[in-house]
C-alpha cells in the first residue's frame, strides 16, 4: 500500500513538473489559464503563478543564473517548499494560532540583518527585482506560524524524564574531551519528481555564492529543506557522534569560516560552514 502511494505521489508530481516546463516553454494566455492550479494540498491550492513567483524569488536572493535549465531544477524543491509552507499554515489555523503583522515584521527585520541590510529595504529591492512581495511574505508568514505551533502546542506535549536527563548526562561524560563542533547547515532533499544530479548542480552554485561573500543565514533561510532554516541554518554545537558519518569525514579538513562542498548523505546534500571546535565539556583551566 505504502509502496502504492510513492508511485502515486511520484507520477503526480511529474505530470506537476512537465505541466509546468510546458507552461515555461510557451507563455501564451490561453495555456496559462489552463494550468492556473498546479497542486491542491487539502483545502488550499498552489498556483502556477505562486512557482513562477518563489523561483523568481529564490533567483533573485541567491544570484544565480537565471535559465530555463534552473528554473526546471528549482521546480521540485520549490514545490516541496511551497506544500510544506501550505501544511504549516494549516496547521495553525487548526490550532487557531494567527500570526501579527508586528511578529511577521520582527521576521523580516531579521532576514535584513542576516543580509546587512537596513530595515525596510529588502521588500523595495525585491520589488524593484520583479518579485512579487506576497510570495516573500507568505514565507515568513508561514516560518512564523510553525514557530508558534511548536513554541506554544507541540512544546506542551514534552515531558522530560529523569532517564532522559540522565542518557543526556551520560553522554556528555562519555564524548569528554572529544571534538563538538559550531555550525551551520544548508539541506537539500532529493525529493520525489527530483533528479540527484539537478539537486547537486543546485547545491554546488549555492555554495559557489556563499563563497562568494552572499549571506550563509539568508541562503539557508531561503534555500534549506531542514528545521534549521528557519534560524538561518544554525546548528549550535554539536558533538562530532551526533553528526552523519558522511558529515564528520568531511568537516574534518574544514578550518575556520570554511564552507563545504555539497556533501550527499543518505536523504539529500548537505552544505556545511564551519564556525568553531572545541572539546565537550572540557575541564576549565
Amino acid at each position: 500500500m505504502n509502496c502504492r502511494i510513492k508511485s502515486l505521489h511520484h507520477r503526480l508530481l511529474n505530470i506537476i513538473v512537465f505541466i509546468i516546463i510546458l507552461a515555461f516553454n510557451d507563455d501564451t494566455k490561453a495555456q496559462e489559464q489552463a494550468v492556473r492550479i498546479a497542486a491542491v494540498v487539502n483545502e488550499d491550492i498552489i498556483s502556477l503563478f505562486d512557482i513562477q513567483s518563489r523561483i523568481q524569488l529564490f533567483l533573485t536572493t541567491s544570484g544565480i543564473e537565471d535559465t530555463l535549465e534552473i528554473r526546471q531544477r528549482l521546480l521540485p524543491q520549490v514545490m516541496n517548499a511551497l506544500i510544506d509552507e501550505k501544511l504549516k499554515l494549516q496547521e495553525a489555523r487548526n490550532q487557531e494560532i494567527e500570526t501579527t503583522e508586528e511578529e511577521i515584521s520582527n521576521a523580516i527585520n531579521i532576514i535584513e540583518q542576516n543580509n546587512g541590510m537596513n530595515p525596510g529595504t529588502f521588500l523595495p529591492m525585491l520589488l524593484e527585482s520583479g518579485v512579487n512581495g506576497e510570495t516573500f511574505y507568505n514565507q515568513v508568514k508561514a516560518d512564523v506560524a510553525w514557530l508558534r505551533v511548536v513554541r506554544e502546542v507541540l512544546s506542551r506535549d514534552i515531558n522530560i524524564s529523569e532517564s532522559e536527563v540522565d542518557l543526556v548526562l551520560d553522554r556528555l561524560k562519555e564524548n569528554q574531551g572529544k571534538p563538538e563542533y559550531l555550525l551551520a547547515e544548508i539541506f537539500l532533499p532529493v525529493v520525489l519528481g527530483a533528479r540527484d544530479r539537478d539537486v547537486r548542480e543546485l547545491a554546488e552554485q549555492l555554495v559557489k555564492r556563499a563563497r562568494e561573500g552572499a549571506a550563509f543565514p539568508a541562503l539557508a533561510q531561503q534555500f534549506s529543506q531542514s528545521p534549521t532554516a528557519a534560524i538561518g541554518g544554525d546548528l549550535g554545537w554539536t558533538p562530532s557522534s551526533e553528526l552523519e558519518i558522511e558529515i564528520q569525514n568531511n568537516i574534518r579538513t574544514l578550518r575556520k569560516g570554511e564552507i563545504s562542498n555539497p556533501i550527499r548523505t543518505l536523504t539529500g546534500y548537505t552544505i556545511i560552514i564551519f564556525r568553531d571546535q572545541r572539546a565537550t565539556a572540557e575541564p576549565s583551566p
